[in-house]
């Protein structure tokens, strides 16, 4: 998995999230979350293998980010936070880019997704644990890409900045940045 690097808004959101979370595991680590292609627009969700069983996850932020080819953020297009700190996702959820649910609100304006442009997604989230409120986070990397049908989200796998084989199917040059 690649290392997250963390922006001033970035970093603001993920400080401001993991003070309001209580007794945050201290042993975190990155998971993967899906994104699936919702007619041309990515819809962000966890899968069930990385959720603890039984219980929903709550959401505190999502962030989408313009990469660019060494992984680097170029700028942040989409932040939502849960102004009460938890917007229930269930296992069939999924968050669409840039639409508010009912605890999950939009900050600032929500930035126009391109063709040709690497993206990087983020979600901190909660989970009651035995042991109390455990955060979790999950990122996840994709980009628009023409299909027959029309736009199409697809998934970039995880791994190294320096594997730039794996945006291949978003027709992206591996020398070209956003």
């Amino acid at each position: 998995m690649s290392p997250v690097r963390t922006t001033p808004g970035l970093a603001a959101i993920m400080l401001a999230v993991l003070t309001v979370a209580p007794a945050c595991d201290a042993n975190q680590r990155m998971l993967t979350m899906a994104i699936q292609n919702k007619e041309g627009v990515p819809c962000f969700s966890i899968p069930a293998e990385t959720r603890p069983s039984g219980t929903d996850l709550k959401v505190d932020a999502i962030i989408v980010s313009e990469i660019d080819a060494a992984g680097a953020e170029v700028r942040e297009i989409w932040t939502a936070v849960a102004p009460d700190g938890i917007d229930p996702l269930a296992v069939s959820d999924c968050i669409q880019y840039g639409v508010d649910r009912p605890s999950l609100k939009t900050r600032g304006s929500v930035g126009a997704l391109r063709l040709g442009v690497r993206y990087d997604a983020f979600i901190n989230a909660s989970v009651e644990t035995r042991r109390g409120w455990s955060n979790r986070s999950y990122a996840g990397k994709f980009c628009l890409a023409q299909s027959v049908s029309g736009l199409e989200v697809r998934q970039v796998r995880n791994g190294p900045a320096s594997d730039q084989s794996r945006w291949q199917a978003c027709n992206i040059s591996t020398h070209d940045t956003p």
